[in-house]
């Protein structure tokens, strides 16, 4: 499990804690089911939102039960079917992997927008409330660089270990906020640290919105050097979704893993893309 901390400005985090009313209910342990099954993908809806293919967006807000018990039948997708939440892949890959890119925007993330351009990769970047208040121009340069914007809550915090409405409310209010810089909710929460919850599950899904896990994590917030972040991101599998870090701490090996990760990729056949389209290509019309 990731080892770094992030600690949110303090004015931010009591800005959370102002959202939060009166509301509360119990949260369901996860549970481990032995039958596994794979998942239908989940409907989506895509909008036209600027350059690039067109966005996967947030359906509606729907009432949504606690589920009961988790499926693992994969390792990158969360979702709620009936009263159980699946953890599933993209059954048909066709030779693509998603990048992706948490914590952020932060001073480097215009370095990484440059040097994706230049090797013609367009990838996902997951944006934490705290950094978007500091950077909010940068969301809205990474949407008009074409790369796709995900949802990874206000203040970074364990979700699992956090109340129903406080669940509710990092990701709502994110989504609300992102909305208002680039015109669209996201379709894919990421919670942090991988921490969820079935009550987490329940307020992804409640929010018209997919859990976005990963099948491969760089490991780059250990700052284990160059070649060893290339390394572990090579290990994806058509259809995968890599962990990695344009913030929340020094990323310049990250930067510099760039170009050798992209072209050992395409080597190998797999095209680097977003969640959009990795996901996009496993809907249903």
């Amino acid at each position: 499990m990731l080892t770094r901390a992030i600690v949110a400005a303090p004015a931010l985090a009591a800005a959370i804690v102002a959202l939060i009313g009166l509301m509360d209910g119990g949260s369901s342990p996860v549970t481990h089911p032995a039958r596994q099954r794979a998942a239908a993908p989940a409907k989506v809806r895509k909008v036209d939102a600027g350059p690039g293919p067109p966005v996967l967006v947030a359906a509606a807000r729907r009432e949504v039960r606690t589920p009961k018990a988790i499926t693992r039948a994969g390792s990158t997708f969360l979702t709620v079917e009936g009263r159980r939440a699946v953890v599933s892949d993209v059954p048909k890959p066709r030779g693509k992997v998603a990048l992706t890119f948490d914590d952020g925007p932060g001073p480097l993330t215009r370095a990484f927008i440059k040097r994706l351009g230049a090797l013609h990769v367009k990838a996902t970047f997951f944006v934490v409330g705290y950094a978007v208040a500091r950077h909010p121009k940068v969301v809205r340069e990474l949407r008009a660089a074409g790369m796709s914007i995900g949802n990874h809550g206000v203040t970074h915090g364990h979700l699992a270990t956090m109340k129903p409405v406080q669940q509710r409310a990092e990701i709502e209010s994110q989504e609300r906020a992102i909305q208002r810089l680039v015109g669209y909710r996201p379709l894919f929460f990421r919670p942090p640290y991988r921490s969820y919850s079935l009550v987490t599950a329940r307020e992804i899904a409640a929010a018209g919105m997919v859990g976005s896990l990963w099948s491969v994590d760089s490991q780059d917030y250990n700052r284990p050097g160059v070649k060893r972040i290339v390394r572990n991101a090579l290990t994806v599998r058509p259809g995968g979704v890599v962990l990695m870090h344009d913030f929340g701490g020094d990323r310049r090996q990250t930067l510099a893993a760039l170009r050798p990760i992209v072209r050992k990729l395409r080597r190998r056949g797999l095209e680097p893309v977003t969640l959009d389209d990795l996901y996009r290509a496993a809907s249903p019309p």
